[in-house]
């Protein structure tokens, strides 16, 4: 292959001349610094917090490396119209690039200098070395990276030291975590802090609690007053708890629903000539909320208390034309099961007081035989039954033919009882004749009061 120089005899240029190589060599410099970029590129996602720093430090190498490429091929494409003894220089280049490539950067360039001189030298006399000119740039270039590059080592550093620290963690943690062993060490701590997390709650209940029976116990203890004005200028007077009304000149007291407790009533009646005081009082029940006054000629003032809780009452319908059997306690035949009474028997869901009531109605009673009435209670399903109160009478009947034989038999009692335990009602009748034992009506209660719900109503 020949190449015209600028003189008139033209010179061979061996196959193998370096000119020839230098696509080859051109391409091994750029996959080098190919490689390079990919090393650097997978270094700076390990140092992410080199960040921008590192980033310049890369961009400032590339520019380098691309340079040196352009300056060769620069170079290269003048030798082609230097002469030959260009060309010889050219050999010498090439080869000294090719160490360069090996060598590194820096001797690269003290060769391209060296070949820069060779291209415009016009004889062969080997010319003064030139000064080391790419040295001081080699060195500034190396000063400036030095602060990017260190901060890449340090940040590359921290990386590893806090990949180690997290490996030792999960070492750690895989140590507390046995999920075959409920006994291992991270099991036992959460098993602490539960028991202390429930032990906490269980305090705070039990405060809870103790506030609000605070509250409760305080409740019965704070009086109202209700100003009750006379007939003249009033018909009735209310307020949450009461409802106050007229009758015939007195006063009717009714307390509405949702609570017991007890009240006082003072006031002035004018008798004779003069005023003389009145002061009624009384307890508001589940089966007792109805008083009726004596004559009202003044203002008032209603004195109340409310105790803790909400009353409840049961009460089933009236008996009607039932003929008990002759000579024998029964059961009176009464139920209300949506409040535990059933087929004559009662049975306690709240412990505490109650107010038991019971009133028969005999149809046609006679004067020789014996009616009755009475009230009994069982602690539990198993033990004995035990008499409270009972009522039987003879001779109760009429005295004359023709005369009204309906007579009425009644008990009433306050029972403290516990949850569970059960109250009958029974009656009794010796006549002979069914229309003589048949019971016309009757009326039962039991009234007691619920434990307050959680928000205490002392309005």
């Amino acid at each position: 292959m020949g190449i015209k120089p600028s003189g008139d005899t033209p010179i061979i240029v061996p196959p193998d001349n370096p000119q020839n190589r230098w696509g080859e060599w051109e391409a091994d410099l750029r996959e080098t610094g190919e490689v390079a970029g990919e090393a650097s590129a997978q270094t700076w996602s390990l140092a992410d917090s080199a960040g921008q720093l590192a980033q310049e430090a890369w961009n400032g190498l590339t520019s380098v490396a691309n340079g040196v490429v352009q300056v060769v091929g620069k170079i290269l494409e003048g030798a082609v119209q230097a002469g030959s003894v260009v060309i010889g220089g050219v050999i010498e280049i090439g080869s000294a690039i090719i160490g360069a490539a090996v060598d590194g950067v820096k001797t690269l360039f003290g060769a391209v200098a060296s070949m820069i001189g060779n291209i415009f030298r016009r004889d062969e006399t080997p010319a003064e070395p030139l000064p080391d000119i790419y040295s001081p740039i080699a060195a500034d270039l190396e000063e400036k990276l030095q602060p990017f590059l260190a901060t890449v080592d340090e940040a590359l550093e921290g990386s590893r030291t806090a990949g180690a620290a997290a490996d030792k963690a999960v070492d750690d943690l895989e140590a507390l975590i046995d999920p075959d062993n409920e006994d291992s060490k991270l099991w036992q701590a959460q098993n602490a802090i539960d028991r202390l997390q429930n032990e906490r709650d269980d305090y705070q209940d039990i405060a809870i609690e103790a506030n609000r029976k605070a509250t409760e116990a305080l409740q019965q203890y704070v009086t109202r007053v209700m100003f009750l004005p006379d007939a003249t200028k009033v018909n009735s007077i209310e307020n949450p708890h009461w409802m106050v009304t007229f009758e015939n000149g007195r006063r009717r007291l009714t307390a509405k629903p949702g609570w017991a407790g007890e009240w006082i009533y003072h006031s002035a009646v004018h008798r004779s000539g003069d005023f003389g005081p009145v002061i009624e009082g009384g307890t508001v029940s589940a089966a007792s909320r109805d008083f009726l006054l004596d004559i009202a000629t003044s203002s008032a003032s209603l004195q109340y208390t409310i105790r803790p809780g909400v009353p409840r009452l049961t009460k089933p319908p009236s008996v009607s034309g039932w003929v008990p059997d002759r000579d024998t306690w029964v059961n009176i035949p009464v139920s209300d099961t949506a409040n535990s009474f059933s087929a004559g028997s009662f049975t306690a869901v709240t412990a505490g007081a109650h107010e038991i009531f019971v009133r028969v109605g005999w149809d046609a009673t006679t004067r020789s035989d014996s009616y009755g009435v009475r009230v009994l209670r069982q602690a539990t399903p198993t033990s004995a039954i035990q008499p409270v109160e009972e009522v039987k009478q003879t001779g109760i009947g009429p005295l004359l033919p023709g005369q009204d034989g309906y007579r009425t038999q009644s008990i009433q009692v306050s029972l403290d009882l516990a949850v569970g335990e059960r109250i009958y009602f029974q009656a009794w009748a010796g006549a002979g004749g069914e229309d003589q034992r048949r019971m016309r009506d009757s009326e039962i209660s039991v009234g007691w009061v619920d434990p307050p719900s959680n928000t205490s109503d002392i309005t």
